[in-house]
């Protein structure tokens, strides 16, 4: 903006000569506090924080004028005032040498080209496709635009138009291009009225700048890969609503035709269910409509959304946020989630016959197949390319008629809903060395850490992250029958996923006598099938205790082997 006031001043010296003058001028003889250059911003300050008129300020001037002593500087009216003072204004920001100032700062530089950098993605925008000259190099920025009017000062005169111009850069992260940072006001057009369909003329060099970078480029420092480099950009779209889109496009936006897309072929009659028709006496039908098309799927007033919720499905905790995760963790996610799909089971035993086939003597240990077959089998299956790398992660899920929370958003409450157990098929064994192990089911206890929504695009599978207890030395069961663990022994690091449809909620209890142990207590089975005059029932819940397990396999702790802990869910 002073960059833009200083150009008037050059192209016209005389205008700045006046400036000058006014800024020193006393405002009436022997005035010491105002200048007429202060007075009159003072004065405009306050016609624009208080919304005055035109005319209401006019005549405060007159009067001001006849107040003040005799030869003094203040003018009498608005026209005097504005005289010479354009009526409508547009300030314009180039964006070419902030774009080049975003690839000076190496950290900007390189969440620019987050998206080149080992993400994978189900498909190439359109861009890509009919410009690979532009897509191959990654540093070449996607645009959007964004205008709409505002009402500044919250005035909601119409005697005043403000409308900002804002450009969105969609290189950067989700996270990050549409923070405030990162949004670049381009054009700021203030006047009398709105720009209307004379919007085009204010663009004009905006359009002009945005010309020169798709079709030549400018040159400009990358200081993240520390070489020089020419930047495009292209336009992808505009955001705006549908009056200012009509401004923009130059499509008619009302009347009988108001459709873009129908254009002279539109249905304007009142009776047609035509949804996308916006004449005047059409939109109130299909407001309506729409209203009462969302309202039936809509909670009442005071009932909580989350009795409502499938909970058989399941259903987050809002708050969660995307983040990427360890590759490692992904992949020990994925497969636990492989191996208990039902349409999978098939492709496993053919990944193991195919082991056993190619590896006739490492297959003899069974501890190693089921490592192999761990390691291997989402590469092998060609099916199985996995979930996103970004990930949901949430503080609670609802399922099964519980609430889960994680171990962190419980240390915060004095409630406890972090607490699982799940009963597994498990590879037992004596010692290291034995060659013929022996397969049980053996309940396991521990606590949610993460809970994570996997993406594999076509849908979406919820898994919980646990820390689990080692079942050799963390648990035991006492003479009256109670299960105990010890969350100080901790093993299974390899295998910490489950699906959060398999979990079952347990509460732990610190034991009185020994503070390292706690008691382990259930929940009772809930039926869904419950109708509303016995709703109360199904909420009101009181916690028993029925031990899971009497006795416990003599089994070694596999974490005190010398091959890592596998178990098969």
């Amino acid at each position: 903006m002073v960059e833009a006031a200083q150009d008037d001043c050059k192209a016209n010296p005389k205008l700045f000569e006046r400036l000058l003058e006014d800024a020193e001028k006393p405002l009436y003889p022997n005035c010491k506090n105002f200048t007429k250059l202060s007075a009159l911003v003072k004065l405009y300050n306050l016609k624009g924080r208080y919304g005055w008129s035109d005319k209401s300020f006019s005549e405060l001037l007159s009067l001001l004028g006849d107040m003040l002593p005799i030869n003094n500087e203040l003018p009498l009216s608005m026209n005097q005032k504005s005289k010479g003072v354009p009526a409508k204004v547009m300030w314009y920001f180039p964006p070419i040498p902030r774009f080049k100032r975003m690839f000076h700062s190496s950290k900007i530089a390189k969440d620019l080209i987050w998206h080149a950098q080992g993400g994978e993605f189900d498909g190439k925008c359109v861009i890509d496709h009919r410009w690979p000259d532009f897509s191959v190099e990654p540093r070449n920025l996607r645009l959007a635009i964004s205008a709409d009017g505002i009402n500044p000062h919250s005035s909601l005169s119409s005697r005043y138009s403000c409308w900002p111009v804002v450009m969105i850069t969609y290189n950067l992260p989700p996270w990050l291009c549409m923070k405030r940072k990162f949004m670049m006001l381009s054009l700021l057009i203030s006047g009398p009225q709105q720009p209307g369909n004379d919007i085009d003329i204010y663009l004009a060099p905006l359009i002009e700048d945005l010309k020169t970078l798709w079709e030549t480029g400018v040159e400009a420092y990358d200081a993240y890969q520390r070489e020089v480099f020419t930047l495009r950009v292209v336009l992808l779209w505009t955001i705006n609503d549908f009056p200012a889109y009509g401004n923009l496009s130059g499509c008619t936006v009302k009347g009988y035709f108001a459709c873009p897309i129908c254009g002279s072929e539109t249905y304007s009659h009142r009776y047609l269910h035509v949804r996308h028709n916006l004449d005047v006496r059409h939109i109130k039908k299909n407001v309506c409509e729409i209203i009462i098309e969302y309202l039936s799927n809509v909670d009442a007033i005071g009932v909580p959304s989350s009795t409502n919720v499938d909970h058989k499905v399941g259903a987050p905790i809002p708050g969660g946020h995307i983040t990427k995760v360890d590759c490692t963790l992904l992949l020990q996610a994925h497969h636990y989630v492989l191996e208990n799909t039902t349409i999978i089971q098939p492709y496993i035993e053919e990944h193991m016959k195919w082991l056993k086939l190619n590896n006739p003597r490492q297959s003899k240990r069974q501890k190693w197949l089921q490592e192999e077959h761990m390691r291997t089998f989402t590469h092998w299956l060609w099916m199985a390319h996995g979930p996103t790398h970004y990930v949901s992660k949430y503080h609670g899920y609802v399922i099964n008629g519980c609430h889960y929370n994680t171990k962190d958003r419980d240390e915060l409450r004095v409630t406890q809903n972090s607490g699982v157990s799940i009963v597994a098929t498990t590879m037992q064994i004596s010692s290291a060395k034995d060659k013929n192990p022996v397969f049980g089911e053996l309940c396991f206890y521990g606590i949610i850490t993460e809970i994570w929504d996997l993406d594999y695009t076509m849908f979406r599978i919820p898994v919980f992250k646990c820390n689990w207890v080692d079942n050799k030395s963390g648990v035991k069961v006492d003479e009256f029958g109670l299960t105990l663990v010890d969350f100080t022994k901790m093993a299974h690091k390899s295998d910490p996923f489950i699906l959060a449809s398999q979990a079952k909620q347990v509460f732990y209890v610190q034991d009185q006598l020994d503070p390292r142990w706690s008691v382990v207590l259930s929940t009772p089975e809930r039926d869904f099938s419950f109708s509303a005059k016995d709703s109360n029932d199904f909420m009101d819940n009181s916690i028993e205790h029925h031990p899971l397990i009497t006795t416990l396999a003599q089994v070694e702790s596999f974490d005190t082997m010398d091959d890592s802990d596998v178990i098969c869910i």
